[in-house]
């Protein structure tokens, strides 16, 4: 019987991923958010998470759009990535919210791609992802550089507050976002590509 080697990444399939992340990474196809809004909002996300404002949090169980109490105090919305896509358009089409008109946008931001008669009954936050600001009906899916999965079946409200902070920073940073078209969305799994566009990030940034 012909056994089966066990997988392992050459070097020069290693190289050829990097070479693909590093075109991608500087590609005039790339849609981008211009620096200075990018700074705006990495800004307004910091200050939104040290405010009394609710959280976004994004992980499977519970209603999207639903809120719980953290044991700390702080409220918490439970979201798929549907206000990562709105910030990431928001940002796009360069426009500046303050820190005052985040609860009154709380209404309007989604937090679910869909939602049931069932679920809308349930949840306090109802905003759904409309045409307009739905990534996946322009061909695109939205990454994050730094991962943001929470990886534990922990209630949300028994995690360290100091956890949910830090995922809240990058579930919505701009900074922390990347598209890549959708036809090809595994690109934005691995981890050669996801590199070379922290690097050219970095760079742009400086």
């Amino acid at each position: 019987m012909r056994e089966l080697p066990y997988s392992k990444i050459s070097l020069e399939l290693t190289q050829k991923l990097g070479e693909i992340g590093k075109f991608w990474a500087s590609s005039p196809d790339r849609p981008s958010i211009q620096p200075d809004m990018k700074h705006h909002w990495d800004t307004l996300i910091d200050d939104w998470a040290n405010s009394d404002i609710p959280l976004v949090v994004r992980k499977g169980g519970g209603v999207r759009g639903g809120i719980v109490r953290h044991s700390r105090g702080r409220t918490i919305i439970l979201s798929d990535n549907s206000p990562a896509q709105w910030v990431f358009m928001r940002a796009y089409q360069q426009t500046r919210p303050s820190l005052d008109e985040i609860p009154s946008l709380l209404r309007k931001i989604p937090f679910a791609f869909v939602a049931t008669r069932a679920d809308k009954s349930k949840t306090t936050y109802k905003g759904t992802l409309q045409v307009g600001d739905n990534l996946g009906n322009r061909g695109w899916r939205l990454c994050h550089i730094k991962p943001i999965g929470l990886r534990t079946r922990e209630p949300v409200q028994s995690l360290p507050i100091e956890k949910l902070l830090d995922h809240f920073r990058l579930l919505l940073k701009p900074s922390n976002f990347f598209l890549v078209p959708l036809s090809r969305a595994g690109l934005g799994e691995l981890s050669e590509v996801i590199d070379e566009v922290r690097k050219f990030e970095a760079r742009a940034s400086a």
